[in-house]
Protein backbone atom coordinates (compact mmCIF):
# COMPACT_ATOMS: atom_id res chain seq x y z
CA UNK A 1 0.00 0.00 0.00
CA UNK A 2 2.92 2.18 0.59
CA UNK A 3 4.47 1.70 -3.10
CA UNK A 4 0.98 2.77 -4.28
CA UNK A 5 0.54 6.00 -2.33
CA UNK A 6 4.24 6.97 -2.17
CA UNK A 7 3.71 9.48 -5.46
CA UNK A 8 0.91 11.26 -3.83
CA UNK A 9 3.34 12.43 -1.19
CA UNK A 10 6.27 14.35 -1.46
CA UNK A 11 8.68 11.25 0.01
CA UNK A 12 8.66 7.75 0.52
CA UNK A 13 8.88 8.85 4.49
CA UNK A 14 5.89 10.94 4.25
CA UNK A 15 3.40 8.13 2.70
CA UNK A 16 4.78 6.07 5.68
CA UNK A 17 3.63 8.29 7.91
CA UNK A 18 0.70 9.02 6.97
CA UNK A 19 -0.02 4.96 6.27
CA UNK A 20 1.17 3.98 9.70
CA UNK A 21 -1.99 6.07 11.32
CA UNK A 22 -3.87 4.01 9.06
CA UNK A 23 -2.55 0.70 10.03
CA UNK A 24 -2.20 1.76 13.84
CA UNK A 25 1.57 1.06 14.00
CA UNK A 26 4.87 2.96 14.54
CA UNK A 27 6.14 4.98 11.46
CA UNK A 28 9.42 2.91 11.78
CA UNK A 29 7.91 -0.21 12.09
CA UNK A 30 6.30 0.44 9.20
CA UNK A 31 9.56 1.59 7.47
CA UNK A 32 11.08 -1.40 8.71
CA UNK A 33 8.38 -3.74 6.73
CA UNK A 34 8.84 -1.71 3.83
CA UNK A 35 12.70 -1.86 3.48
CA UNK A 36 12.18 -5.48 4.43
CA UNK A 37 9.51 -5.71 1.27
CA UNK A 38 11.80 -4.23 -1.11
CA UNK A 39 14.83 -6.42 -0.28
CA UNK A 40 12.37 -9.24 -0.88
CA UNK A 41 11.22 -7.86 -4.28
CA UNK A 42 14.92 -6.96 -5.20
CA UNK A 43 13.75 -3.16 -5.41
CA UNK A 44 16.33 -2.63 -2.53
CA UNK A 45 19.80 -4.44 -2.16
CA UNK A 46 19.93 -5.97 1.42
CA UNK A 47 19.41 -9.53 2.71
CA UNK A 48 16.21 -11.00 2.04
CA UNK A 49 14.71 -13.43 4.39
CA UNK A 50 14.38 -17.05 3.68
CA UNK A 51 10.43 -17.24 4.60
CA UNK A 52 9.56 -14.43 2.02
CA UNK A 53 6.82 -12.99 4.83
CA UNK A 54 7.05 -9.38 5.40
Amino acid sequence: MVFEHTPEYGSQWAAIRSMSEVFGTSPETLRIRVRRAEADSGIRRGSRRASGRV
